[in-house]
């Protein structure tokens, strides 16, 4: 966290302002003053979009992609290999199709589908899934990342962490705030250990 904060403090971001808002890709990266920025396969092509426009008639984005450094120049940033939580709702009105179809999102034939997609690709749910991105690219540089990368832990339970107000992005707030980390992380580890064993 003080990497973090010190990675903070080149920004003029505010320190409490979620990355929703405003969004990074489509609202603050085609503006030109940001050198580099950290973002995925979907939001590069957003910002790819909104600099070019729709037809391409308004301009030329170009982006170069790399890994998320580490504290030294020899080692790659550990990475959050997390996301969208894939689940069935209990008031599901067709709950044998929605397995279905969970089934099917998560098999080895859709996962490479994923990878493979022309929007930049997403880090497999698997290890049976094949990737030989373009050299350069945005996949080439997400392969990399997943390769030294982290999953949350794997219960159900990891979902109530994830719901507002987020234990991890208020500790990650408070450090940026100067707060002491040592009582904010205690604090924030008692409560995601809560939510992770709640039904």
């Amino acid at each position: 966290m003080d990497f973090y904060a010190e990675l903070q403090s080149f920004s003029d971001s505010p320190k409490d302002n979620d990355e929703a808002s405003p969004q990074q890709s489509i609202d603050v990266v085609p503006g030109g003053n940001v050198a580099s920025w950290i973002g995925l396969g979907w939001e590069a092509n957003g910002a790819i979009t909104a600099i070019e426009g729709e037809d391409g008639s308004k301009g030329e984005a170009d982006f170069g992609y790399f890994p998320v450094p580490g504290k030294t120049a020899d080692q790659l940033g550990h990475v959050f290999l997390g996301g969208s939580n894939l689940a069935i709702n209990q008031r599901a009105g067709n709950p044998e199709a929605a397995e279905e179809w969970l089934t099917l999102a998560t098999s080895q034939e859709w996962a490479q589908k994923f990878v493979d997609a022309q929007n930049g690709g997403v880090v497999p749910n698997r290890t049976d899934v094949t990737a030989s991105p373009e050299a350069g690219s945005f996949a080439e540089a997400m392969v990399a990342s997943a390769d030294v990368g982290f999953l949350p832990p794997l219960t159900t339970g990891w979902a109530n962490v994830e719901t507002v107000p987020n234990p991890i992005k208020e500790l990650m707030t408070k450090s940026l705030n100067g707060d002491d980390y040592a009582s904010a992380a205690e604090a924030a580890d008692a409560e995601i250990t809560t939510r992770i064993n709640r039904e």
